[in-house]
């Protein structure tokens, strides 16, 4: 039986915010912080999508709300 390859993956062009680059640079923790409406939440969750779309990861993703 012949190992499954995955197709290759379309390119796709995706904006992110200038201050979200470090995403995609290899460390084990990554923490953003910033005022309301500053897209952090939309702008990790899109780049978490792309780095699974080419490998498996683990990811735990923890926001803190106050009430």
């Amino acid at each position: 039986m012949a190992p499954r390859t995955r197709p290759p993956l379309p390119s796709v062009d995706i904006a992110l915010p200038r201050a979200f680059r470090p995403l995609f640079t290899p460390s084990r923790y990554k923490a953003f912080y910033g005022g309301r409406g500053s897209g952090k939440s939309h702008s990790v969750a899109t780049a978490l999508v792309l780095m699974a779309a080419e490998r498996p990861l683990r990811i735990l993703a923890a926001r803190e709300i106050q009430r």
